[in-house]
């Protein structure tokens, strides 16, 4: 079977399991939600306040705890959504709450791999900023293959008591394997 076929095979099956429990959209509204509160609850003081300092020292350490914030949230519902549809797969119930407790037993590895990401991410757009076109063009490029690389963290962070490390090492094996 080719990678399209196996592609369109797994969002038709990702499909169906949310279809048969919608409330594993509710996850990713979760997550977008308590991103915008988060980022609106520290930047809303942030604005009327002596943080942002006139040489922006201030305002780039609140945009990067917001970034790894949100990074991580993104992170951890993403968990959640792996970990139930993948039960939903297996024939269990794949229910929301199964998810969300399956992500908080696996906290401590999914904070440190939002901290990797965010820091990753962080870098790569300092690199796409400051060095001109040949540093856009490099940036992008390695952003390109970091995303490869790392397609398959959340799900092996979820399933396997790994690291962030290791686990972006078996996310490369597995994509490279399919």
């Amino acid at each position: 079977m080719g990678r399209i076929a196996r592609g369109w095979n797994l969002t038709v099956a990702s499909w169906s399991v949310l279809r048969q429990d919608a409330g594993l959209i509710w996850l990713s509204v979760a997550s977008t939600l308590s991103i915008l509160v988060f980022a609106g609850a520290v930047l809303a003081p942030t604005w009327h306040s002596d943080v942002v300092g006139s040489d922006r020292t201030g305002l780039y350490l609140v945009f990067a705890l917001i970034y790894f914030v949100s990074t991580f949230l993104t992170v951890f519902f993403n968990a959640a959504i792996v970990a139930a549809a993948s039960d939903r797969l297996g024939g269990g119930q794949g229910s929301v709450v199964a998810g969300l407790r399956t992500a908080w037993a696996g906290l401590d590895r999914l904070i440190l791999w939002a901290g990797l990401s965010a820091t990753v991410g962080l870098v790569l757009r300092t690199v796409e900023a400051r060095a001109g076109v040949v540093g856009a063009v490099v940036g992008r490029v390695i952003g390109v293959a970091w995303g490869v690389m790392t397609f398959l963290v959340v799900p092996v962070l979820v399933f396997e008591p790994v690291g962030p490390v290791h686990a972006v090492r078996r996310s490369a094996h597995l994509f490279h394997r399919r």
